[in-house]
This record gives C-alpha cells, structure tokens and sequence, in this order.
C-alpha cells in the first residue's frame, strides 16, 4: 500500500493505463492515510443498504472514506467512532475523471481498515517517514 497525503491524491496521481494510476512513482491501488474525522454521515442505496461515511482531514486536505462498519474494534471493547477522534484509514482508492480536464481525482476511499490513534504525536512520525521514506 502507499502512504499518502490527502493533498497529494487530488494532485499528483498520473494514469498509467486504464487501469493502473500511480502517485509520483507508487503504484496506486490500496493507499493509507491519517487524520482527524471532521464530519460524519450515513449513506442508503436503493436496496436499503447502509454504508457509514466519514470524512478525514489530514491537515493538507480531506477525503470521504466509506466503511460498512460504525465501530471499530479498540483496546479490548468496540468503540463509536466520531468527530475529532484521530485516524489510521487504509483501503482501496476509487478514482472519478474530471470532465473538463480529465484530470483524475480521488472519489473516496472504501475502507479496508481502520485504527484509532490514541497518540496524536504519532502523525510527526509519519511525516517523518514521508520525509525520509523510513
């Protein structure tokens, strides 16, 4: 998976193919990001369907990241997630083309998982390892 900046999704992905993307050299299928939940909604398709959507915000930018699940399991009991509570979200990028320019951009992200941070200093770590590609 490839570690990114959500500012860096709405940048900098370049197509390969039509079917491949890449962000700077990575290729792109799963990418993981960290951030704060700045909003929160649930959405119902036609078939009655329910899928949770968070909206995370990194400090660069925000992205939607869609789960079927409003719990995750934290510390030895499941735990409601909400605004303000700090992120780990990994998961499968889907991308939308923009008409007027192509440019591909991202959609949201479909959550593959998700970890809640207890220790918002771990994100200087992780600019770190986006610094120095630890």
């Amino acid at each position: 998976s490839t570690k990114a900046f959500i500012y860096d999704l709405f940048t900098n992905i370049t197509q390969i193919d039509n079917d491949e993307y890449k962000l700077h050299s990575q290729s792109l299928q799963y990418v993981w990001i960290q951030g704060i939940i700045t909003n929160t909604s649930t959405i119902i398709d036609d078939n009655n369907n329910y899928t949770k959507s968070y909206v995370i915000d990194d400090g660069t930018a925000s992205i939607s990241v869609r789960t079927q699940f409003d719990k995750i399991f934290d510390s030895g009991k499941y735990v409601l997630l909400s605004i303000g509570d700090y992120v780990l979200v990994s998961g499968l990028l889907t991308l939308a083309v923009l008409f007027e320019n192509n440019k591909v951009v991202p959609k949201f992200l479909e959550v593959h998982t998700i970890s809640l941070i207890d220790d918002s200093n771990l994100e200087i770590l992780w600019i770190l390892e986006n610094i120095y590609r630890i």
